[in-house]
């Protein structure tokens, strides 16, 4: 039975029982907000046939959570009203198990952020399998957990794919402020090795690796101490069979900035002598060469070496994830990856030159590496103050602190799927029905407090699935019409060019009380697609047809008459798909390749134009940072997606499935690929690109044309792949540096017409020395 027929089936009987269950654990410890005696829950209150009986083993009191199941549990909330805690607040969840689990064990807890409202994994422990009784410690924080709406009830479950687990306690203890740091270092740590646990299975297999092992430069062969740093660009990623080259040792890490802005720089950690252990890196505090008071930040990132499918049937070892650092360990003639993202903040910033130590400590030794930031004196728009927009696909919802670091990294939009997000449908009799907008309104209010814009809704998916990913139209014949799969199936087939006249006013009624809720509730603009990538109606490939352009029209137009005002957009991944701009406002596209012109067409339309790409999560910043900025800037596009945020098969064990994405989320943070970093660089060189359009209003200077010749530099500058707009769509530079010298061009501009100098008089940007 699904959980959530079984949940709407005893609620009731929850809500009656919620005093009986406050009272039916142990005494709570001082500060306990929470305990849940397992052995001693009601029968209604465990997920059904996914928990054993009452029983003692070893002495504990428990019940067995059943291989193969969501064992699920319900127990009355800890603060008094509201879909949620109070905003700032952390707990730690503790769990008293018998590890008797061969794979990690899930756990997982109703956030009001799952696909189809479904509980969300908030972390994976054990899985030893040594029969030891163990406390596992979980950070929550106050947007990941949530009552399940009409009732003051919480939900967990614990989760064994292999092997039953005996739980005797879940209790609840506040977690102060000043502890957050170490329990969130602890979640990360536990989370990497679970991800090394079960990919021991692939030790002495086949590797198809990203790149090339290489020689290290005699200077580090010949260094005396036992850590050798070398600078490289973060846009080349380092490998752990990387290795310095010449002139990549003995180097300051040089960054230049504005004022409003985080910038990374990267260096690797070669080891010529042996292993080195506990490796650890700290920024002392950059100093400006004039104002002591000048702050600038530094944050330090490890790269997290994980194997990742490389291609359809190779695995490698890729820099995955940046994690908060962490003491690494780097084998005899490996290496590893170290970030440091500088911040800066036009209140405490000032510009200048700025000077600084990195210290690289091991077990074995230590070394240092000069630092040299310039901070130029130009404050940058931020995105949402032009009309440029940027999102990713996700999956289900995303908790508050995920959509205010997407801020962070130039993202202000978020692309929702019909499949996992929609309001309930309450049917009414003769065909009719109404909309629960419960949990829909908390994500849209979390959205627009982190400054979220706007957000894309498929109301469908892939056609190749046609008419079963319909979603929206499937979803009214299912639950407002009562129709089974078959039936649906055979409405939609029956005159597959024309979209069924049954559904076109219920369809119509659904985007109306949508959009109109959207405007009471103040929720960020709603931009609506019928179903994903429609100009696949041209493909001869099974699944598809010449009904899919119909169809995809008939719904556009039917969005636009139930609300005139909505935006209609569409992925458009062929060049002739301008044919639909009749019926759209936003014309998305990955084709440009296949008609350069496609976005002058678009524009001469009167409609809007913007362009996607996609990765997986082994994919380098130097793609995401051309891609989606110089690149695309040179068609003018305004708006971009990408395929896809956080698609991931098994959360942070990307060695199997499929793993589209560059951001997990923790409970307390985000943590990003290096994809996601090359997204914000790429999104920071149109901040500076829109910066220099304003400057150039404001002093009444044209400067379109020397963006036009800063866009033909960088379409000049694409290297060759990506050219399959279905299979393989993606951008890169032939020469990474590419980026920083257009980035240096822009800037001089910047400062050259904000300043009325000619250039042959204006002091503009200079290399870092």
């Amino acid at each position: 039975m699904r959980a959530s027929r079984w949940i709407g089936r005893v609620l009731a009987g929850l809500v009656v029982s919620a005093a009986v269950l406050a009272t039916a654990g142990s005494a709570r410890a001082a500060g306990e907000v929470l305990t849940v005696d397992v052995a001693k829950r009601m029968a209604e209150q465990l997920g059904p046939d996914a928990w054993s009986e009452p029983a003692k083993i070893d002495e504990h009191f428990c019940r067995v959570a059943r291989a193969g199941k969501d064992a699920s549990l319900q127990a009355p909330a800890w603060w008094k009203e509201g879909l949620r805690p109070a905003e700032g607040q952390y707990w730690l969840v503790e769990i008293l198990y018998k590890d008797t689990a061969t794979m990690p064990i899930r756990f997982n807890v109703w956030a009001g952020i799952g696909g189809n409202e479904s509980r969300s994994e908030l972390h994976r422990f054990g899985g030893l399998n040594d029969g030891q009784w163990k406390t596992v410690q979980i950070p929550l924080g106050w947007d990941m957990v949530m009552v399940r709406p009409r009732t003051r009830l919480v939900e967990f479950s614990i989760e064994s794919r292999e092997g039953d687990v005996p739980v005797a306690s879940i209790r609840v203890v506040p977690l102060a402020t000043k502890d957050l740091a170490a329990a969130a270092a602890r979640w990360n740590a536990q989370t990497r090795d679970w991800v090394q646990q079960v990919q021991k299975q692939y030790e002495g297999k086949d590797r198809k690796e990203f790149d090339k092992p290489q020689k290290p430069a005699e200077a580090a062969l010949k260094a005396d101490t036992a850590v050798v740093p070398f600078v490289r660009g973060y846009m080349s990623a380092v490998y752990p069979y990387s290795a310095p080259q010449e002139g990549e040792t003995g180097e300051p890490l040089k960054v230049q900035m504005a004022r409003n802005e985080y910038e990374p720089a990267a260096f690797g950690v070669f080891a010529p002598k042996a292993d080195l252990t506990n490796v650890t890196v700290k920024v002392e505090p950059l100093q400006h060469a004039s104002d002591a008071k000048a702050v600038l930040s530094a944050e330090v990132r490890t790269a997290e070496y994980s194997l990742a499918r490389n291609g359809s049937n190779g695995l490698g070892t890729f820099p995955l994830r940046l994690w908060p650092m962490f003491p690494a360990t780097i084998k005899k003639g490996q290496s590893g990856w170290f970030w440091v993202t500088l911040h800066s903040d036009p209140r405490t910033t000032a510009p200048g030159l700025y000077h600084g130590t990195v210290i690289i400590s091991a077990d074995q030794g230590q070394a240092t590496l000069d630092i040299k930031v310039r901070v130029l004196p130009i404050q940058l728009l931020d995105m949402n103050d032009t009309d440029l927009r940027m999102g990713g696909c996700i999956t289900g919802m995303v908790s508050r602190h995920d959509m205010e670091n997407m801020l962070r990294y130039n993202h202000n939009q978020v692309q929702y799927w019909f499949s996992g997000v929609q309001p309930k449908f309450i049917v009414k009799p003769g065909g009719d029905f109404d909309l629960d907008f419960t949990v829909l309104d908390d994500q849209f209010e979390q959205a627009r407090k982190a400054g979220i814009q706007s957000n894309v809704w498929f109301l469908g998916g892939n056609p190749y699935g046609f008419p079963s990913t319909q979603t929206l139209p499937r979803e009214l014949a299912r639950q407002v019409l009562g129709m089974t799969m078959d039936q649906y199936k055979e409405l939609m087939l029956a005159d597959p060019h024309n979209f069924p006249e049954r559904l076109a006013p219920l369809y119509k009624k659904w985007v109306a009380k949508v959009q109109q809720h959207a405007k009471e509730q103040n929720w960020p603009e709603q931009i609506l697609t019928p179903f994903d990538e429609p100009d696949k109606w041209r493909q001869s490939r099974e699944g598809t047809g010449k009904w899919i352009r119909p169809q995809f029209e008939q719904c556009s137009k039917l969005i636009h008459e139930a609300w005139p005002a909505t935006r209609v957009y569409g992925s458009m991944h062929h060049a002739p798909a301008v044919l639909f701009l009749p019926v759209i406002d936003i014309f998305c596209t990955n084709a440009v390749g296949e008609d350069p012109l496609l976005g002058d067409k678009v524009r001469k339309a009167g409609k809007t134009f913007w362009q996607y790409s996609g990765t997986s999560a082994a994919s380098s910043a130097d793609r995401s940072r051309y891609t989606f900025g110089f690149y695309f800037h040179s068609f003018n596009s305004r708006g971009s997606l990408c395929w896809a945020y956080n698609w991931f098969n098994d959360r942070f064990d990307n060695s199997q499935g499929d793993y589209w994405g560059y951001a997990w989320y923790s409970p307390t943070d985000v943590i990003p690929a290096p994809y996601y970093e090359g997204l914000r660089e790429g999104w920071d060189d149109r901040r500076y690109i829109e910066t220099l359009r304003k400057v150039g209003k404001d002093q009444g200077v044209d400067v379109e044309k020397f963006l036009d010749e800063i866009g033909r530099a960088a379409r000049a500058s694409r290297g060759k792949g990506g050219e399959d707009t279905v299979t393989d769509f993606w951008d890169q530079a032939r020469q990474v540096g590419v980026m920083d010298d257009l980035r240096e061009k822009v800037a001089a501009k910047i400062l050259e017409v904000s300043s009325g100098k000619t250039p042959a008089s204006q002091p503009t940007t200079q290399p870092v020395k």
